[in-house]
């Protein structure tokens, strides 16, 4: 087969590996494709995690089908004992001929012999990089590569740069559209985070809003630890997680534990918690992702800490006048331009995103 069936199979794991959006981390996004003769005879994916590998799931599919044919994986297979068997065993036992992966594993723990295994069985290895398979899992290869997650920042933005006029009121500057695109975020990103100002002017849920959709863990900058007990964000399924400092009153963290919330002490940096601690702290806990939700203050603390590695701007067709900047109090020496921005409309908005540099 061709490079052009190559990568069309490819493709077909990638797309495969997407359905275990939500449902895999802080495990990466995998697909497999089994195929003989130009055929595909057998099809995988992550389910959930601790689940079994997408590879094995092809595999058991396909049967003795598999001898003599050609795998195709979004990412390179494991070579480990975790929660699951070495997949390359797999490989091997199924009488597979050739794999092909679209994406290398940059773990040195599960995958760091993984071809040298297969090629020691007289199996072929063959990697043709594609971007759609390392954007899908950006996020488990920030953590491994770097030990912190990785953090986008949103916001929905008038036309003249606002996010909420005078009174700090914001609903709704977004479309229902735009609304509906945040909702896949908030499943695919481990945990939304937001600051005590949005908490105690909007009283937000951060839930989930899709069918069978998962709630993100929720994470709540509170330097002083002041949240009301009584906050809509303590009383929604899954995990709260107040981020403060040594300033925090004892009886009050207290009392949010026992309310089920996860109070976490972080140190401070320039009077609030300190950003690249608190991401550190968050990989301990499996959340390898990070959606910024916040006001225009956590904005410009996580800009000035340089903790940002995507930007999505929705850019609404409205004009706010007097209100809160995207950005609140930020000082730059000059101006941040950004390279290849991805530009498309969802309603009547117009989406931006873009990658820090």
């Amino acid at each position: 087969m061709g490079v052009s069936d190559d990568k069309k199979f490819l493709l077909e794991a990638v797309k495969l590996a997407r359905k275990g959006i939500g449902k895999v981390s802080p495990n990466p996004l995998v697909g497999a494709v089994v195929v003989k003769k130009g055929i595909v005879v057998g099809r995988g994916h992550h389910k959930k995690f601790g689940g079994r590998h997408a590879e094995v799931v092809a595999l058991e599919k396909t049967g003795r089908r598999a001898r003599g044919g050609t795998l195709y994986i979004s990412l390179e297979p494991c070579c480990h004992y975790g929660k699951n068997p070495p997949c390359t065993e797999a490989i091997i036992q199924a009488g597979i001929k050739t794999v092909v992966f679209a994406s290398k594993d940059p773990n040195p723990v599960a995958c760091a012999n993984s071809e040298k295994i297969l090629k020691k069985a007289k199996i072929k290895t063959k990697l043709i990089e594609l971007e759609e398979a390392i954007e899908l899992n950006k996020f488990y290869f920030k953590r491994i590569k770097s030990g912190t997650a990785f953090v986008a920042l949103k916001a929905a933005i008038s036309l003249d740069g606002k996010i909420a006029n005078e009174r700090g009121k914001s609903k709704w500057i977004s479309s229902a559209e735009s609304r509906n695109l945040v909702q896949k975020m908030r499943n695919r990103f481990d945990a939304v985070m937001i600051g005590i100002n949005t908490v105690v002017r909007d009283d937000p849920k951060i839930t989930c809003r899709i069918k069978g959709g998962r709630n993100p863990v929720r994470v709540v900058l509170d330097t002083n630890g002041r949240i009301p007990l009584k906050s809509k964000i303590l009383k929604q399924k899954g995990l709260t997680v107040v981020a403060t400092t040594k300033r925090a009153p004892k009886a009050r963290m207290q009392k949010l534990m026992e309310m089920g919330a996860l109070p976490v002490i972080v140190k401070e940096r320039e009077g609030v918690v300190d950003f690249n601690g608190l991401m550190k702290e968050l990989v301990k806990m499996g959340i390898q992702s990070v959606l910024i939700e916040g006001g225009a203050a956590l904005n410009a603390s996580a800009i000035k800490a340089g903790v940002v590695d995507e930007f999505y701007f929705f850019i609404s067709p409205k004009i706010i006048g007097r209100g809160l900047d995207v950005f609140s109090g930020i000082k730059l020496k000059k101006w941040v331009e950004f390279e290849n921005a991805e530009f498309k409309t969802i309603g009547p908005d117009v989406f931006i995103k873009v990658k820090a540099n």
